[in-house]
């Protein structure tokens, strides 16, 4: 059993909460969008997890008082009685608290600064929170990577568990040291980034909302033809701006027709659709990201 601190909760509105007498800190988390880019550049690709990564971590005493919190001696009895009360201090970082992501990630920084190689440099780009989303290109380097990364979080007094890989050699390695975990990926040994559509799995919600998103884009395409232009129906807002309604008793012309029923049919037809997860198929001596944009 594991406490989560309603650190932002105030008695009233002139009151203070825990979070509001607590220092923050710095946001040293990993930027997850570039994690997710990078986790597609590797041949093997390996997931991992740090074991009650909180609870690994003591607070100095010093600080302990802002974590006091109150026990029942026996929930059966009242506790308007005094003696029936024990007030406990945290010990280790607590969830909940506004500063507790910051002394996690300050820590595991800190051991991972001290091993000071490829790989303990490669955890600090792939960590977030307690999660390792990382990748390499052969077989010996995953091995090594394994060896070492749980090595270097033993000596800092934590697990780093639950691995998964699209690598049978890697998982049969975490099997045998109890540290694997069964990944819940429909497609586990492919690895590939899976859409499913389930719109003819009576999923009334999931097709309406596709619809949603489709029927926009058409609309926008009959406004050049007078379908979706100006009618009767208008409305000024305080800018001046003019909204206009669409003219729905216009009949389509019948070029948007059959795109209509081409969509349809191929909403239906459309059952799943996977993108490899690795971007490259060799490795690649040069990588270059290009962004297009407009100024307007």
């Amino acid at each position: 059993m594991r406490f989560v601190y309603d650190a932002p909760a105030k008695i009233s509105s002139k009151t203070l909460s825990p979070n509001d007498c607590l220092h923050t800190g710095p946001n040293i988390i990993q930027r997850l969008q570039s994690m997710l880019l990078a986790f597609r550049l590797h041949k093997i690709a390996f997931t991992a997890d740090i074991e009650k990564a909180f609870l690994q971590i003591e607070l100095n005493t010093q600080g302990r008082d802002a974590t006091r919190f109150l026990w029942l001696k026996d929930v059966d009895k009242s506790a308007n009685n005094p003696e029936k009360v024990i007030v406990y201090r945290f010990c280790r970082v607590l969830f909940g608290t506004a500063p507790s992501s910051y002394l996690l990630n300050a820590t595991i920084q800190h051991h991972l600064v001290k091993q000071d190689d490829w790989i303990s440099q490669d955890v600090q780009r792939s960590i977030y929170m307690d999660n390792v989303l990382t990748g390499v290109e052969t077989l010996s380097e995953a091995l090594e990577y394994y060896t070492s990364s749980r090595n270097c979080f033993q000596k800092a007094g934590m697990n780093l568990r639950q691995w998964t890989s699209n690598s049978p050699a890697l998982n049969r390695l975490a099997h045998d040291d109890r540290v694997y975990t069964e990944p819940e990926l429909k497609h586990k040994h492919r690895y590939s980034l899976t859409f499913i559509n389930k719109t003819d799995q009576g999923n009334q919600q999931h097709r309406k909302s596709l619809q949603k998103i489709s029927i926009k884009l058409i609309l926008k395409s009959l406004r050049p033809v007078g379908v979706c232009g100006t009618s009767h129906s208008k409305s000024q807002d305080n800018a001046g701006t003019m909204e206009t309604q669409p003219n729905r008793n216009k009949e389509l012309p019948d070029s948007f027709k059959e795109n209509w029923i081409k969509w349809l049919n191929e909403l239906q037809s459309l059952t799943t659709l996977e993108i490899p997860r690795q971007y490259f198929n060799t490795v690649a001596s040069e990588v270059q990201l290009h962004v297009f944009c407009d100024s307007s």
